[in-house]
């Protein structure tokens, strides 16, 4: 398969009929083809590289494709809703090298004013908790802000955004690092030591203190090393166990969310031996990084994030929350393996 086909695989779609009934049959009966044709272009090309770059390079043309019809992707669903992940929110520094895992605080007011206009409905990560509990529905279309780590300028760079558009976050803590001045040890960005230390510290424990009080932030946690605990259940949950001692003395929190480390369920990161170790300090969600809906009749400890990154827009987070993006990456997953 050539590039050409690809691109014409990609394009077709774009051309998604402007019903949401014609959508969604158009979209179901081309799903296949297209899965097909990205699966060939995939496997013409042996090369380990190569074949990474094509994939990154598929999630755009996923995202790009399904753009068109980003107005059209809200629905009157209430037992789902999309939480998005963040990390780093700070400016592109002159002569240095991307930020990893960053939105400039542009791009981030951006994305989630795009959101809104586009008909989204933000809502706190413990009132989703509290519905699966009670057995009640969100509003339709919600959608929930998280970041991992806890980096300072989650309360410089994005906080002000989230006060300017009244959107609620969970800020998931690794706090062990918590007043630390030095990177995160997972922090990947080659130019931790020379750029502006708000471009990569942790938060220190007064502005922790202050985000715990902001009647929009929920404070969870995110073990306190930020370890791999792949096949390590016992030594994670007594990790946990001190992460969530810190944040019973320090904020005086009881059973908060959690989100796992690395958090990728199909390498371990987030497995059932992990989950079952989580259930048993007793905080009330264990997210992983899995690409899916979250779903209100399923457990919490089972819920899914997308990752918004500097690629995104509000109309490709859009793709991600309606669940299309999902649908067709687990498409090409099942047909990969035929």
């Amino acid at each position: 398969m050539n590039w050409s086909s690809f691109k014409q695989a990609n394009l077709s779609l774009t051309g998604l009929n402007s019903s949401k009934i014609g959508l969604e049959r158009l979209a179901l009966s081309r799903y296949e083809e297209i899965c097909d044709r990205i699966n060939d272009f995939v496997d013409s090309h042996h090369d380990s590289g190569w074949k990474r770059r094509i994939k990154k390079g598929l999630d755009k043309c996923i995202l790009r494709g399904c753009k068109p019809i980003s107005r059209m992707l809200t629905s009157g669903d209430t037992s789902s809703f999309g939480i998005l992940m963040y990390h780093r929110v700070t400016p592109r520094l002159p002569d240095l090298a991307e930020p990893t895992w960053n939105v400039t605080p542009e791009q981030f007011e951006e994305q989630l004013k795009g959101l809104l206009e586009l008909g989204f409905t933000p809502v706190p990560l413990s009132l989703a908790v509290q519905k699966h509990q009670l057995g009640l529905d969100l509003p339709s279309n919600s959608f929930v802000v998280t970041f991992d780590d806890g980096y300072a300028n989650n309360y410089l760079h994005a906080l002000p955004v989230l006060e300017k558009l009244d959107i609620p976050a969970t800020i998931f803590l690794a706090t062990a690092y918590i007043d630390e001045q030095v990177p995160f040890p997972s922090d990947d960005w080659s130019c931790t030591g020379e750029a502006d230390p708000v471009a990569w510290r942790p938060l220190t424990l007064e502005e922790a203190h202050q985000l715990n009080q902001h009647s929009l932030i929920e404070l969870g946690t995110h073990t306190h090393t930020h370890d791999d605990f792949r096949g390590r259940p016992q030594e994670f949950q007594r990790d946990l166990e001190i992460s969530l001692e810190f944040m019973k003395r320090e904020f005086d929190i009881v059973h908060p969310t959690f989100a796992f480390p690395f958090g990728v369920r199909r390498f371990g990161f987030s497995s059932d031996e992990l989950i079952r170790a989580a259930k048993q300090t007793h905080v009330r969600s264990s997210l992983s990084t899995e690409n899916q809906l979250a779903h209100l009749r399923q457990s919490p400890y089972y819920w899914g994030r997308f990752t918004a990154n500097q690629a995104d827009d509000a109309q490709t987070l859009a793709v991600k929350l309606s669940g299309w993006y999902s649908r067709i990456k687990d498409g090409m997953r099942r047909l990969a393996h035929r």
